[in-house]
């Protein structure tokens, strides 16, 4: 893992002038920042060097973490105080973690179905957290960098995670809609086959010893499967659930819901009134005295870290592809999107903005596409889930549990 130091340059002086003390930028044990000077109200972007296949983001440590708005995140903004910043150094803390996804099959009320789940080292869990998969999708999306780190982040202190796929993608037929997702419109228990479904992955992850028969159950999706989640917890009287990129079904929150924390963002072009959906459900559930978050996520700059990092692409092929997208306007020279990330990631792909190496690593493996594209649309604030918030979700499910 490369720790990078970051060096201040000082600007030659004119012949004649006093010496002037340069202001300093942030240095990062573990990760990296931006190279902004720390005056007074400056904001700094600051991330780690984390493999989210492999490591839990547990904390930033060091005196300037005060002053961060999500010391539990590994990607966080610094503000600098009035008074400047006495101590500019940060260090990441993480947990190596290894687990191993394993599977199991059961009757669900129309078809044999799999689950596939996470386990902590001491069993049975005493927590299980359902994935629910975007529109769509299907269970494997659990597999993707962010909602795997999400669910290694919660295995890590001992939730078991578990991810079936929705009815209309197990029979790959689309609902009326037009599109592939969770029966978002039955409201009870009797007539939704996916929350039916859950129930019976539960039962079995119980029967097989893997979770406790009284284990505090929650949900956590994006998009459609965030949505799901909301109104699922709901309906079955579980813990509570978290939402990515999904509003929430206001019908059936005005009648009953379980505690829910938002993640929304400012650009979601899939879902343009999620996050005003979102802030009007959280309303409701308050005005009920059930507990909810609202968390607004805007755009961060993209580094071509975070392409090593959370693609997996060697640094020679991420500096390319970095430097690629700036040449042809993808993103400014601060990193920032100036497309949308869809847009953005099949701009990278065309043949007039081609990166050679880009492309071969994308022949190795095609699904390689798929991790590319979901960071894009992460730093554009677009439709995305972000295992940025892994700690906070943790935090909001454990103070449901009474912990």
């Amino acid at each position: 893992m490369l720790h990078l130091a970051l060096v201040l340059l000082a600007a030659p002086l004119q012949e004649g002038a006093a010496e002037a003390t340069p202001a300093p930028v942030l240095q990062v044990e573990g990760g990296y920042a931006e190279m902004t000077p720390l005056t007074p109200g400056a904001r700094v972007h600051v991330w780690a060097r984390q493999d989210p296949r492999t490591q839990v983001f547990l904390a930033w440590e060091g005196a300037a973490a005060i002053h961060l708005d999500a010391p539990d995140s590994w990607h966080a903004v610094l503000t600098v105080p009035a008074d400047g910043l006495e101590e500019p150094m940060l260090r990441a803390r993480m947990a190596q973690l290894q687990v191993e996804a394993q599977s199991l099959n059961f009757t669900g009320p129309t078809r044999e179905k799999t689950v596939e789940y996470l386990l902590p080292a001491d069993g049975p869990a005493h927590a299980l957290a359902f994935y629910c998969h975007d529109t769509t999708g299907r269970r494997g999306a659990l597999y993707k960098s962010e909602a795997w780190n999400l669910a290694l982040t919660l295995v890590h202190h001992g939730y078991a995670v578990a991810s079936i796929s929705s009815e209309e993608a197990d029979l790959q037929r689309a609902g009326e809609d037009g599109l592939i997702r969770w029966n978002g419109k039955e409201e009870t228990l009797d007539s939704n086959v996916d929350m039916q479904n859950l129930l019976a992955a539960r039962t079995a992850l119980v029967e097989a010893g893997a979770v406790a028969e009284d284990a505090d159950c929650f949900a956590f999706g994006q998009g459609n499967g965030g949505t799901f989640a909301a109104s699922a917890a709901a309906v079955l009287g579980w813990r509570g659930a978290a939402s990515f990129c999904g509003p929430g079904r206001k019908t059936l929150l005005e009648k009953m819901a379980a505690p829910t924390l938002w993640v929304v963002t400012t650009q979601n072009y899939v879902n343009r009134t999620a996050a005003d959906g979102a802030r009007e459900n959280r309303t409701i559930l308050e005005a009920a005295g059930i507990p909810a978050k609202v968390y607004l996520v805007g755009p961060s700059p993209l580094r071509a870290e975070r392409l090593v990092d959370r693609c997996g692409m060697d640094e020679r092929v991420a500096a390319g592809v970095h430097a690629t997208m700036k040449r042809t306007g993808v993103i400014d020279q601060d990193g920032m999107l100036q497309v949308a990330g869809i847009t953005a990631a099949t701009r990278v792909q065309a043949e007039e903005v081609a990166y050679e190496d880009f492309h071969i690593w994308l022949a190795e493996d095609p699904t390689r596409v798929n991790e590319f594209m979901n960071q894009i649309e992460i730093v554009g604030a677009g439709h995305a889930l972000m295992a940025d918030h892994a700690m906070r979700i943790l935090a909001f499910f454990e103070a449901q549990r009474g912990n």
